[in-house]
């Protein structure tokens, strides 16, 4: 009699087991979605292989510009019409909202929208997105730039230098990589492979970690951050990446991380538009100065 009652137990509790363990894997191999994104991003804590599925017509487009006979005597007519066809549909992958709305038209905003453009229309970064909305605000706020419901918001645009309104946005999509591109692997998000090098938790840093480990000081709030700084410093300024990446181990893995999983063919590995940073301490990368015109001749250079 006690040894059928020690059976029932038995049997209990590797029922209980089961039932957790078909709970754990609908949770996170089943339903998983933008719910869980959403709870990464509102987790933000601010001091106040990509594969990506391409556009069909676009792969038609590239056939046919490979097709073209070089002695059609229309051949640059329609290499041209290609290309615009193919621009424009890269377009429809951003879309830009203003506030206030009448500032859409103005010349000092299309300015602005231009050095955007020429980040995010570019093929190396194009290609990596399905849908962005970019909302741009005239006004100052307790932020210059936020990543909210798979939106890139920048605040106080008519307030910002150009180039630093371009690396804030560079910031900003680097959230958006972080929480939205990178893919699942079987067990965890790939992005916590680049977290577990210097977070035991979201804002909690692990006992060893020392400030050689970070691009900047704002990479220290968390581990959102850490990786959204990580990604502008390695795409603005690569070279001094590689020179401060000598003092730090931990640094040169996350070096390697971007290198190895967002631009697996060499992107940005370059010194074309750096500019020289006399500062051995960095606070925030985006106040860092580049050469835009450098900037935007290599990424044209690259599409070729």
């Amino acid at each position: 009699m006690k040894f059928e009652k020690i059976k029932e137990i038995l049997l209990f509790f590797l029922l209980l087991f089961l039932f957790l363990v078909v709970i754990f894997l609908l949770k996170n191999f089943v339903f998983v979605g933008d719910k869980n994104t959403f709870v990464e991003e509102e987790h933000f804590v601010e001091p106040k292989k990509l594969e990506i599925s391409k556009n069909e017509e676009k792969v038609n487009i590239q056939k046919k510009k490979e097709y073209i006979s070089e002695n059609d005597s229309d051949f640059k007519k329609i290499l041209q019409e290609l290309e615009k066809i193919e621009d424009e549909e890269n377009r429809k992958k951003i879309n830009y909202s203003y506030f206030p709305e009448n500032i859409a038209g103005k010349s000092k905003t299309l300015v602005y929208k231009k050095f955007f453009d020429t980040f995010f229309l570019s093929k190396t970064i194009n290609q990596k997105i399905k849908n962005l909305d970019i909302f741009l605000y005239k006004e100052p706020f307790e932020v210059r730039g936020r990543l909210k419901d798979r939106k890139i918001h920048i605040f106080g645009l008519y307030y910002l230098p150009f180039k630093e309104a371009l690396a804030v946005s560079i910031h900003e999509f680097g959230h958006f990589i972080d929480l939205y591109i990178l893919k699942k692997n079987v067990f965890k998000d790939l992005s916590y492979d680049f977290y577990d090098i210097s977070w035991s938790e979201t804002n909690i840093l692990k006992s060893n970690s020392k400030l050689e480990d970070f691009v900047s000081g704002y990479a220290m709030t968390n581990r959102y951050e850490d990786f959204a700084e990580t990604f502008a410093f390695y795409i603005l300024h690569n070279e001094e990446f590689q020179f401060r990446m000598k003092k730090s181990l931990k640094l040169q893995e996350k070096y390697d991380f971007m290198k190895k999983y967002i631009f697996p063919k060499g992107e940005f590995i370059t010194n074309e538009f750096s500019v020289k940073i006399e500062q051995e301490n960095i606070w925030d990368t985006t106040k860092l100065d580049f050469d835009f015109d450098k900037f935007r001749k290599y990424l044209q250079k690259i599409e070729n």
